[in-house]
C-alpha cells in the first residue's frame, strides 16, 4: 500500500478530512544543539496537532545539549521533556523517547524542522491499517 500527498499542497488542502480521527499518538523528537531551530520547529508542529481530533503528546528528548537549547525547553508547558544529562547519540534518545511513549502509535520527527510535519495526521491515519508508515521528502 503506498500513499503520499503532493508537495504543493497548500496547507488548507493538507488538513484532515472532517469527520476523519486520529487514533492516540506520540511524537517523539530528539535534539542536540538546536537552540536556533527547536522553537520554531515546536511551534509549527504544534499548530498542525491542534486541528488533531485525537489525544497526542509530544516528547522531545534533548540529549546533553551544550547550547541553550534544554534552557528553550524547560519553558515550554505543552511538550514532555526528557533531559540526557550527556550526549548519548541519536539513536539513544530515540529509544528513551520510544520508551517513554504513552500511546502505541509512535511517529518521528528531527528537530530541526527539514521534515514536512504538516504530514503526520495523515501518516498517522494510514497507520490504522497497516504496521508501519514511512514519511520521505522528496
Amino acid at each position: 500500500m503506498s500513499y503520499s500527498f503532493p508537495a504543493d499542497l497548500s496547507a488548507s488542502e493538507q488538513r484532515m478530512p472532517a469527520g476523519d480521527v486520529c487514533p492516540p499518538f506520540s511524537i517523539v523528537i530528539p535534539v542536540y544543539n538546536e537552540e536556533g531551530a527547536i522553537a520554531q520547529t515546536l511551534d509549527e508542529l504544534q499548530g498542525v496537532l491542534k486541528q488533531v481530533a485525537s489525544p497526542y503528546e509530544v516528547i522531545v528528548v534533548n540529549d546533553g545539549s551544550s547550547d541553550r537549547t534544554g534552557e528553550i525547553l524547560s519553558r515550554r508547558s505543552d511538550i514532555r521533556l526528557i533531559q540526557h544529562a550527556a550526549n548519548r547519540g541519536y539513536g539513544a534518545a530515540l529509544k528513551t523517547g520510544i520508551r517513554a511513549a504513552r500511546y502505541p502509535i509512535i511517529a518521528i520527527t528531527d528537530a530541526d524542522g527539514t521534515y514536512p510535519n504538516e504530514q503526520l495526521p495523515h501518516l498517522v491515519m494510514l497507520s490504522k491499517d497497516v504496521d508501519m508508515v514511512v514519511g520521505a521528502r522528496i
